[in-house]
Order: C-alpha cells, then sequence, then structure tokens
C-alpha cells in the first residue's frame, strides 16, 4: 500500500491543482483530499492505516479551531501535521508547535519542503570512503 498524504485545503482549485502537482512529482504516495479536518479523520480512521501526512492549510485551521487537530495528533501521533500559509503568523505557528505541528510553511515551498522530507538520502557504501 502507498504512503498516504491528505490535502485539506480551504478552496477547491487550490486543492485539485496542489494534489495535482504533488502526485506528478511523488508517483509514489497516494494523495487524498478533504474538505476539512472531521472528514480527513473520519477518511484516515476508515482505511485502517495511519497517514504519513496531514497538510492543511491554515485557512481551515482558523475556521475550526485546533480541536480537531489535537484529535488528529491524538489518533495518529507519528504522523507528520504541516501548516500551509501564505502568510506569517508567529501566535499560529506558536500554537501549532504546542500541539506537535511538524512544520508551518509557506505554500510557495512546499514542493522543496516536501523533496527533502520525502527523498530518502543517498545509500553509502565503504567505496565511496576508500
Amino acid at each position: 500500500m502507498k504512503p498516504t498524504i491528505f490535502i485539506i485545503e480551504v478552496y477547491e482549485a487550490t486543492e485539485n491543482s496542489l494534489c495535482s502537482r504533488l502526485t506528478a512529482i511523488f508517483p509514489s504516495y497516494h494523495f487524498l483530499k478533504a474538505k476539512d479536518e472531521e472528514e480527513a479523520m473520519a477518511m484516515a480512521l476508515a482505511s485502517g492505516q495511519p497517514p504519513d501526512i496531514f497538510l492543511v492549510d491554515i485557512n481551515v485551521l482558523k475556521i475550526s479551531g485546533f480541536k480537531v487537530t489535537n484529535r488528529i495528533k491524538t489518533a495518529f501521533p507519528n504522523t507528520n501535521f504541516i501548516v500551509l500559509t501564505n502568510d506569517k503568523n508567529e501566535i499560529l505557528q506558536t500554537d501549532m508547535k504546542k500541539i506537535g505541528g511538524s512544520a508551518y510553511i509557506y505554500k510557495h515551498q512546499l514542493i522543496n519542503y516536501l523533496k527533502r522530507l520525502l527523498t530518502p538520502p543517498p545509500e553509502t557504501t565503504l567505496d565511496q570512503y576508500l
């Protein structure tokens, strides 16, 4: 089964675009879209497999607060919870760290961030050091 990444975005067009781009760049991952954290939580629980990453638009959190985020982190403590934003908001960034958010990043930096996160380091061999 492919590793799973949930995309939770307020704007459907942005969500569809992001999902298409990420699927093309990371074909070995399964991307699922959810309209909010409640739907993502229900889908993740129904799948029986913990997701690897939640990508959550900051506007979703502004609407729902952090109640569902706390439930997600409790249900899936080893899942990365990455908040996507277009603006710097130090208060929300601090709040995300308090509840175990993995990262708070600008949307335009997402692809590069995920490449670093999801690409395994090259294997080292003894030959490299001889």
